[in-house]
Formats: structure tokens, C-alpha cells, sequence
């Protein structure tokens, strides 16, 4: 009988050692609370949390408002080794603050790094490279007085993300360069828009110019000054013309201006159109948001040549103030967005969600995790590819950076063009502990 109960005493003590050392084997390296009750997260769909953008401040200070000049000009690529200097004259002496140009490429920039070291650039060429041998409508602007926030390069196509043609003009690629400037010492934003659109396809034409109109809007929608400036190939009062500037809020800024005039863009290098023809080359702008003082169309005639088959435009506007924050958080819908929760491992989850109701706003989505104690530990931005014809409707999001056994709140933010985000949709994920 003793011999038993001392049997089964040793019995009890030997389970009780074995599980004390597994347990510790189990823990080792990782740091939780004793009190914890540690999971996994299974695959699946979660329950989501919608939360609100946070409201508005009423006392949003104000900055101020700022002059700024904004031109556009075709600069004709072929040989520009003649034309050059005559080039670098005539923006000297118009002295604008960003400049959008059209069929820049090869030689062109050694005339602008030369003789306009006052300007930065941005963009990429049409094959969506930094290549400088290859046509591009750069945006340039004075480095010491602009500082460049944000920019990027979509392409006139019914996949503007990606480098692309039409079918019906050989698959010639046309872009579009668009960047953010905010004014160094008064801090003051802008964001300009320039484009080159097809001449060889009215079709074609008439299909690129809602994208350069739909990018206008979107830059509004959150409140930022912005223009357009570019070749657009379609003469002023035609139907492709209409699709800019009726009832859309957006106007030429030659009607804008206190201070305008009437003359032809495209002469050709013979001069006959300069004085009669109607305008192929615009600065378009948001009616509400900038007050324009001056409109011309500047002779490309320097020096006895023509230093392009096209004459410059140029518009002087006043930029409205704008709120002290980047820009006022937009109130994008959340609406539409399931999630599903394809997989949580100790360092890694991988989720998938379906895209909002309303993309036109939403340009990508803010996905970002954070702990229990609010610390953000890791962020991506997923696009939306919301100007392409067949975007997907379920995007897929990797988010890595985890620690293994610990809780976190996942959030989704439709974000607009620059980056805002506002309303969001989250939920709970815990990462297993090492079995």
C-alpha cells in the first residue's frame, strides 16, 4: 500500500516537471503577460469597426495666400542645338515659377541644366523611365522658392498606372506629370498638372482629356489649388474643349484673367497662325480656387528664329489661402469594404478586402497596424488603380513587421491623390505564439 501511494506520488511530481519545462520551452524569448490568454487568429472574415475621420477643427489657421506664374510650352524636339539659347531667353525673361513642357527630350535638357540651374524637375518620360533621351512633359520649378511635396506619372491609356499606347495610333504613348509645391517661406500649395495629348486620333483625343479633367477635380475635392497646362491637340470651342470646362467648375484661365488676350498657339514656324489661329495649348484652373490676374501667349520669335513650332501661354494667379494642415481630412466613403484574413503567422498577416463603393476620390488605400498601446508597426499604401477601366475590385495587402503572440488592431483608410485619409474600417488580429 505505501509502496502504491509513493508510486503514484513520484508519478504526479515527474508530469508536474514535465509540464513546467515544456512550458518554459514554450515561452522562451517571448514576453507575455502571465495573465494572458495568447491565440491565433483563423482565417476568415472578420468583424470590422467603422470609425469616423476626426472633425475639423473650426479654428484652423490660415495660410496665406501667394502669388504664382505657371507656364506651358511645347518645346519641339527635333535638333534643339539652335534653338537652345533662344529657349533659355524666353523663360528668363518670363521668369515663371513652374513651367509644364511638352516633347522635351535629348538635348533639350542640357540647355535647361545649363542655362536654368534656377529649376528642378520632375516626372518620368513616356516609356515611365528617368531616361532623358526619350520625350517627356516634365514639370520644372524653382527650386529656391518651391519645394516639390508629392508627383507622379500616369499615361493617357485605360491604364493610366502603367507605361501604355493606343492601339489606334501605334500604341504611341502620351503621359501626364503631375507634383504637389508647397512655397518654402510662406508655405503656400499648389499642385500642377501637364499633359500632352494625341493629335494623330480625334478619338483618342476625346478619350484623355476627362483623365486630365477627372485629376483636376480630385486635387479640388480636398481643397488644393491646381492647373493644368499642357499641348492638348483640340482647338478652343471644340467638343473635346467642352469636356474641360462645362459645368465641371474648371475654366481657361484666358477668360479667367483681368488681363487677356487673343492668339493662336500653334504657328507651325511659319508665323501665318500666330495672330488668327485659335489656341492647342491651355492653362485650365479651378474656378474657385485660384483668382487669375493675367493670361498671354508669348511669341516663341527670340533672336530672328523661332525656338519652337508652338508660342508659350502663361497665367499669373493669385493661390487662394489654404488650412495650416497638409490638407483638410476628407470624408472618402468606407462603404463597400469586406476583409478577409487569409493568413496570421508570428511576424507576418496577409489580408485581402474588397474595394469602396465610391473610388473616384480614392486613389489608393492607407493600411496601416497598430499595437494595444497605440504604436504604429507597420503602414502600406495599396493603390486603387481607380482610373483603370478594369481595376480589380479585391486588392491584396502583406503586412509584416509582427511580434509572435501579441494582439493588434488592423485599419483601412480610402486615401485621395495626395495621401489624405480620413474614415476607416479596422479589426482585431492576434499573431500565434511558437507552438
Amino acid at each position: 500500500m505505501i509502496k502504491s501511494t509513493i508510486s503514484m506520488l513520484l508519478a504526479v511530481i515527474i508530469i508536474l516537471l514535465s509540464l513546467s519545462v515544456t512550458s518554459c520551452d514554450n515561452r522562451q524569448g517571448l514576453d507575455i503577460d502571465e495573465k494572458s490568454t495568447v491565440s491565433s487568429t483563423q482565417p476568415g472574415t472578420p468583424t470590422l469597426t467603422y470609425n469616423s475621420a476626426p472633425a475639423q477643427s473650426d479654428n484652423i489657421k490660415m495660410l496665406s495666400s501667394g502669388d504664382i506664374k505657371i507656364m506651358s510650352i511645347n518645346v519641339y524636339f527635333n535638333d534643339p542645338t539652335p534653338r537652345g539659347p533662344g529657349m533659355v531667353k524666353l523663360i528668363t525673361d518670363a521668369d515663371p515659377d513652374s513651367i509644364g513642357v511638352q516633347e522635351f527630350m535629348g538635348d533639350w535638357m542640357q540647355f535647361f541644366e545649363g542655362g536654368l540651374s534656377q529649376y528642378d524637375y520632375v516626372g518620368f518620360n513616356v516609356n515611365g523611365v528617368q531616361d532623358k533621351y526619350c520625350e517627356a512633359n516634365y514639370i520644372f520649378y524653382k527650386k529656391d522658392k518651391l519645394k516639390c511635396l508629392a508627383w507622379d506619372t500616369i499615361w493617357l491609356t485605360s491604364t493610366p498606372y502603367l507605361p501604355s499606347g493606343n492601339p489606334e495610333v501605334e500604341d504611341k504613348h502620351r503621359a501626364c506629370t503631375w507634383a504637389v509645391f508647397e512655397d518654402i517661406e510662406t508655405g503656400f500649395r499648389y499642385a500642377h498638372v501637364n499633359c500632352h495629348l494625341e493629335s494623330g486620333s480625334a478619338v483618342v483625343n476625346a478619350r484623355q482629356m476627362p483623365v486630365i479633367r477627372d485629376l483636376l477635380i480630385r486635387f479640388a475635392s480636398v481643397g488644393l489649388p491646381v492647373f493644368a497646362t499642357g499641348d492638348f491637340n483640340t482647338r478652343e470651342g471644340s467638343d473635346t474643349y467642352a469636356i474641360m470646362v462645362t459645368d465641371t467648375g474648371i475654366g481657361d484661365t484666358k477668360y479667367l484673367a483681368e488681363d487677356t488676350m487673343n492668339k493662336g498657339t500653334h504657328h507651325g514656324t511659319d508665323g501665318y497662325r500666330e495672330s488668327t489661329g485659335l489656341p492647342i495649348d491651355y492653362c485650365f484652373a479651378v474656378k474657385d480656387l485660384v483668382k487669375v490676374k493675367k493670361y498671354e501667349v508669348i511669341e516663341t520669335w527670340v533672336d530672328g528664329m523661332y525656338v519652337s513650332d508652338h508660342n508659350a501661354v502663361m497665367a499669373a494667379s493669385t493661390v487662394n489661402e489654404l488650412p495650416d494642415q497638409y490638407m483638410l481630412i476628407p470624408n472618402l466613403t468606407t462603404d463597400g469594404i469586406t476583409v478577409n484574413v487569409n493568413s496570421v503567422r508570428q511576424y507576418v498577416a496577409e489580408i485581402s478586402f474588397t474595394q469602396a463603393d465610391d473610388v473616384f476620390y480614392t486613389t489608393a488605400y492607407r493600411v496601416w497596424v497598430e499595437d494595444k498601446d497605440g504604436n504604429e508597426i507597420c503602414t502600406r499604401s495599396i493603390p486603387s488603380y481607380n482610373l483603370d477601366e478594369n481595376r480589380q475590385q479585391t486588392l491584396n495587402c502583406t503586412l509584416a513587421g509582427l511580434s509572435p503572440a501579441t494582439e493588434y488592431t488592423v485599419y483601412i483608410a480610402p486615401a485621395t491623390i495626395i495621401g489624405t485619409y480620413g474614415n476607416s474600417v479596422s479589426f482585431d488580429i492576434t499573431t500565434p505564439a511558437f507552438e
